[in-house]
């Protein structure tokens, strides 16, 4: 977690903390807009347990993550990372073509594993011959859930090492 004094001296405000202090202020209906990519299992179960909430505003709604995992043909986001790569590769002078990789903070959600690598080859094909583009998880635990998730850091190494590609120009 944050440490209090890196915010001014108080607590982080989690999701259950916000809904309780807008019932608080007489709020009867709140909004949930996550930033997740995609469909994450921490992020239902906390819906869920806000919808149980006896101290939360009576109605709550969730806006879907930012990746819809029911339009495939969506690119908005990858269009939107491509488009972040080249602003990169071009303010700081980088070679072509970019060594890119998209990489998510880990999950044992295959949902979210899906998202991340349509999104990585969403990037790639947007960028076409300017980058290679793999995709990585930044942190694997261990167990099952974990091992057939994704590329873990240290295999991303040994991917880029055996593509040619050893320096990493951008991670998005």
């Amino acid at each position: 977690g944050v440490a209090a004094d890196a915010l001014a001296g108080r607590p982080a405000r989690t999701l259950q903390s916000a809904l309780r202090q807008l019932a608080e202020d007489g709020v009867d209906a709140a909004a949930i807009v996550p930033l997740f990519l995609g469909p994450s299992d921490g992020l239902a179960e906390a819906v869920r347990a806000a919808r149980a909430d006896p101290a939360a505003p009576r109605r709550i709604a969730a806006a879907p993550c930012l990746v819809d995992t029911a339009a495939p043909a969506d690119a908005r986001v990858g269009r939107a990372l491509a488009a972040a790569v080249l602003r990169l590769g071009r303010a700081r002078g980088l070679s072509f073509p970019l060594r890119v990789v998209v990489v998510d903070h880990g999950s044992a959600s295959r949902a979210v594993v899906a998202v991340r690598d349509r999104l990585a080859a969403t990037v790639a094909e947007l960028l076409g011959p300017r980058a290679s583009v793999i995709a990585a998880s930044m942190e694997r635990r261990p167990g099952e859930p974990f091992t057939s998730r994704g590329t873990s850091p240290s295999s991303v190494a040994a991917a880029l090492e055996s593509a040619a590609l050893c320096d990493v120009d951008a991670a998005v």
